[in-house]
């Protein structure tokens, strides 16, 4: 359905509901009617030529001339066509709020229109939705659907718009979405297999459901059938991407019964059949974790927008997102629709918040974090994007430079040497494992973890799940190690503890301390878990192993 980029002022706070709507066909036997409507009314002449008179004003027209009528209006017209006249006849109550209070709302029936008479100009639009109209079998029932009263409103903006009228008052204020948006919207996130009526979503904001429908759209850019469309779909795509589920399977879990249906709406909205899907390169997609932009670039895939960092290899757009789950959603939807994506990736600490802002847009695939090392997290966004090869590619080429790597060091400072790694955060310590930070040193270099942390590492299967212990500073001597190395934010974060270090009793016990083999390393080009980062950190590492001078300062 068209976007309309402007909303009618006439038609703020207002509902609206459908009385009648088919074909009116006049005969040349009975040349003159006369009528009171009781309703807004829309005559669209399709056949046939003649004069109408309204409030003793009398008017020509003709086929594609339409006819608006407020209620309780007489008018009469004669037609001079040897075969008569034919209409399309849509009729309509139109309600307009008057009272807005926390716990109701009253609306009063809108009986004048900013337009009346015959209207000359009208696009293709409203002579496509006319006839829409006109075409149902019989009279709308009561309880109309999302399209029916969102395909009224844009038939009634478009008649307005391209028919302004100078003297209409400034629009006014909507209600606050603050409250019934994500009420819905998670209403319809959480139940999107089952049949949402624009009842229920009305019932659950507290508002009529055309006049929710209306405020929906002005919001969202969509209107709540589109919406509920969207979404569906793109859960449709995640599973058609992640899983091996059949067609009538994903079909009948997005809410659909008629699998063949399905299929062509599908096919609408993807431009490819369910069937071929996952086999489809991606050509626009969007990374909201900066590990995943990484994987992408390697696999040689560059995303039209994504979350970086400062040690990025490559120029990408960049999007200001949170970077813990906990922090508050930076960019706004309207970044995301003009982006226009086919695929947005992102990690299980934050798929919650993408999916409440963005699962209309387009299919989330969640990559799990914590479950998978580097190298499962670039199989699976490679099996995704169908890059299997690169995938394997450069994870044998990693494994041969770590070898090498590992051989350098094990010849400079000799093999099985400790080496703990020690996070300091100003929510406290923590003491990495065999992943993030803990991957170079302990798989690649296959250097030893203090004693204590081995036995924690040994609950869980190698770089996974396990990321890092809390410690406080006075445990720091239980962990052991020829190497220590403290990871710090910035240069006077590194300042600070080194002098609150200074008097510390286990600082001074330990044992890399007492060799004076410790260092201090910048956390920003130590915190990405991702191929171009592991690579960079590897030599990084090698580096400061074989120098001559082991205590290094940022």
């Amino acid at each position: 359905m068209a976007q309309q980029q402007q909303i009618h002022p006439f038609l703020q706070n207002t509902i609206v509901e459908i009385k009648e709507s088919g074909k009116r066909t006049y005969s040349p036997e009975c040349p003159r009617c006369d009528d009171i409507v009781q309703s807004h009314t829309l005559l669209y002449c399709t056949k046939g030529k003649g004069e109408v008179v309204i409030d003793g004003s009398s008017s020509k027209f003709a086929r594609k001339s339409l006819l608006l009528l407020p209620p309780q209006i007489g008018f009469e017209f004669t037609h001079s066509s040897s075969h008569g006249i034919e209409m399309h006849a849509l009729s309509f109550d139109l309600y307009r709020l008057s009272v807005s209070e926390d716990h109701r709302r009253v609306y009063e029936r809108e009986l004048s229109f900013p337009l009346h008479g015959v209207i000359e100009k009208t696009g293709s639009r409203v002579q496509y939705l006319l006839r829409q109209f006109s075409g149902q079998s019989a009279p709308p029932k009561r309880s109309q659907s999302l399209y029916q009263l969102d395909e009224l409103y844009e038939l009634l903006e478009l008649v307005l718009l391209e028919n302004p009228d100078e003297d209409l008052p400034a629009a006014p204020l909507s209600d606050a979405p603050e409250q019934w948006l994500p009420l819905t919207v998670q209403y319809m996130q959480e139940h999107y297999d089952r049949d949402i009526t624009v009842e229920k979503l009305g019932e659950l904001a507290g508002m009529h459901p055309a006049y929710y429908s209306h405020l929906f759209k002005q919001k969202m850019n969509k209107t709540p059938y589109e919406f509920l469309t969207n979404l569906r779909m793109n859960k449709a795509k995640e599973m058609l991407l992640v899983s091996d589920k059949k067609v009538k399977d994903v079909a009948r879990e997005v809410g659909y019964i008629d699998e063949f249906y399905f299929s062509r709406r599908f096919k609408t909205s993807s431009g490819y059949a369910p069937t071929t899907y996952s086999k489809q390169l991606h050509a626009k997609m969007i990374s909201l974790s900066f590990p995943y932009t990484e994987h992408l670039l390697t696999l040689g895939v560059v995303p039209c927008a994504a979350q970086t960092h400062k040690y990025f290899p490559a120029a990408v757009k960049s999007l200001m997102l949170p970077f813990h789950a906990s922090d508050p959603w930076e960019i706004s939807r309207q970044a995301f629709l003009k982006l226009d994506p086919d695929l947005i990736l992102c990690k299980d600490n934050v798929s919650v918040k993408a999916r409440e802002n963005l699962g209309d847009i387009a299919p989330i695939v969640t990559i799990p974090w914590t479950t998978m090392d580097v190298f499962g997290h670039l199989q699976m966004i490679a099996g995704i994007v169908n890059k299997q090869e690169a995938a394997q590619e450069w994870i044998d080429q990693y494994e041969k430079k770590a070898e090498k790597a590992h051989q350098l060091v094990a010849d400079h400072i000799g093999d099985k040497r400790t080496v703990a790694i020690c996070v300091l955060r100003e929510t406290g310590w923590r003491m990495y494992g065999a992943r993030n930070i803990g991957h170079v040193f302990y798989r690649s270099l296959q250097m030893l973890p203090p004693a204590r942390m081995q036995a924690e590492m040994q609950k869980h299967n190698n770089g996974k799940m396990l990321t890092w212990v809390a410690i406080s500073i006075d445990k720091l001597d239980q962990y052991e190690s020829d190497y220590l190395f403290m990871v710090v934010p910035s240069r006077e974060e590194a300042e600070k503890q080194w002098k609150l270090l200074q008097s510390n009793a286990a600082w001074q016990r330990h044992p890399a301390v007492i060799a004076n083999r410790y260092c201090f390393l910048e956390w920003d080009q130590w915190k990405v878990y991702a191929p171009y980062s592991l690579e960079r950190q590897l030599d990084m590492a090698v580096d400061l192993l074989t120098s001559p001078t082991n205590n290094v300062s940022l």
